[in-house]
């Protein structure tokens, strides 16, 4: 089987740190499958009957803590029943409308009984043709125990969430709503000047704060008998991270907008973690005893970017979160399987059946590909992370492209690869 080593196949704390494993998949929603377009590809992997099965086998394999994933369509019917069974919680969010009626959309689900979501935001990239500000505290929405129907925000509002009082949002998987409805709205659209219309592409992403779940109050007095490290341990085991999943423009001849889609996303990432700092009563203003690890959200952006090393997106995303008004410091970020790439001997399983994997492009650090077809075999797809994440093992990409006519095959059921990389925070 090629499974995750012994040593990273459970959440655990080291150095009263907490590991989280992620991947991030564009799964290829089949509603985008046409024997047409994957002409390379054997028939019977083409089939959602196949393919739903050795897409499920696939993530059974990779057990990740943290799903964020793209392309997911036939989301109630198919996906939902699954992530209950493997005991996923989560947020799904469907493309938006305006230039047509799309079935897919984006994901990001993580383990129930490992943690808890304290907050959760749609992104809704059409945002930006219509000159649409980040969330502001005005579009900002607490959760105070209500029910889906009052937390799901209507049309216009913001689809912005903090934990009830009891620190947590119960809701197991939920599906977010458009919040504007100008987003979905095509004689909207139409109205919009043409260089603004370029913008509308009906791209999505997910912006979530989880935090690892409390130890039981046993524990808890035990840990507390045992001194200030352990005090000190378990208030880090609480400390929130941030999680995106998120899915740009694919097409390549409109490189400006995939970096404003980029631009926003971290825009975006900067004032979701603020809104939460104050909603939760946390300022995120450094006193003068406080070290920089209290202060600081650690943060995971993942996603299919569709752009490759090198790129104005890529070197954006590198750049990271931007400060507070311009000449402030942000927060830079790094690409997480990149970091293993550096270190493959000691970070990267070895496959059990002896196959291949991907190695670095010598250029760049990033692995070859991330997804192949015959015209096209790029990394496009990255989990970046910020500095106080650090990368202790990655699951091998598949490779070398040579090996595959392209891909969906009958052993991978996407035209994309999963990056699945175990994380320290």
């Amino acid at each position: 089987a090629r499974g995750w080593p012994a040593a990273m196949s459970a959440t655990a704390t080291q150095a009263g740190k907490s590991l989280v494993r992620v991947t991030q998949y564009n799964l290829l929603a089949q509603c985008y499958v046409r024997s047409a377009i994957f002409t390379h590809s054997p028939g019977p992997a083409l089939k959602w009957k196949n393919r739903g099965k050795a897409l499920l086998a696939e993530l059974e394999r990779l057990d990740a803590d943290v799903l964020a994933v793209q392309e997911m369509d036939q989301f109630e019917e198919f996906w939902a029943p699954w992530l209950e069974r493997r005991g996923y919680g989560g947020v799904y969010k469907r493309r938006t409308q305006a230039t047509a009626a799309k079935k897919d959309g984006c994901g990001l689900f993580f383990k129930h009984g490992k943690f808890e979501l304290l907050a959760r935001q749609g992104l809704e990239y059409n945002d930006e043709a219509f000159a649409g500000e980040p969330v502001t505290d005005s579009e900002l929405t607490v959760c105070e125990g209500k029910d889906d129907d009052e937390t799901n925000a209507a049309p216009g509002e913001s689809v912005f969430d903090v934990a009830d009082a009891d620190g947590r949002l119960d809701r197991k998987l939920e599906c977010l709503p458009t919040s504007r409805a100008r987003n979905d709205d095509s004689d909207a659209v139409a109205k919009l000047p043409e260089a603004r219309k370029t913008h509308v592409r009906d791209c999505v992403g997910i912006l979530a704060m989880l935090r690892e779940k409390r130890v039981g109050e046993a524990s808890a007095k035990a840990a507390s008998a045992e001194g200030d490290q352990d005090e000190e341990k378990e208030e880090r085991r609480k400390k929130p991270f941030l999680v995106a999943s998120t899915h740009l423009f694919w097409d390549p001849a409109f490189p400006d907008v995939k970096l404003a889609q980029t631009e926003r996303l971290l825009a975006e990432t900067r004032e979701f973690v603020r809104a939460f700092r104050k909603a939760s009563g946390a300022s995120g203003e450094k006193s003068a005893g406080d070290s920089p690890q209290k202060t600081s959200v650690p943060m995971i952006v993942a996603g299919d970017f569709n752009s490759v090393p090198g790129s104005d997106v890529h070197a954006a995303a590198l750049r990271g979160v931007p400060g507070a008004s311009p000449g402030t410091p942000g927060t830079p970020l790094k690409s997480a399987y990149a970091e293993a790439l550096k270190r493959p001997d000691a970070l990267i399983a070895k496959p059990s059946d002896g196959r291949d994997c991907v190695s670095a492009d010598p250029n760049t650090g990033e692995p070859r590909h991330t997804n192949v077809t015959p015209g096209f075999t790029e990394c496009i797809d990255y989990v970046f992370v910020s500095d106080d994440v650090v990368v202790v093992a990655a699951e091998p990409i598949s490779g070398p492209a040579a090996t595959f006519a392209g891909l969906p095959d009958l052993a991978h059921p996407s035209d994309h690869l999963p990056i699945s990389v175990t994380l320290e925070y």
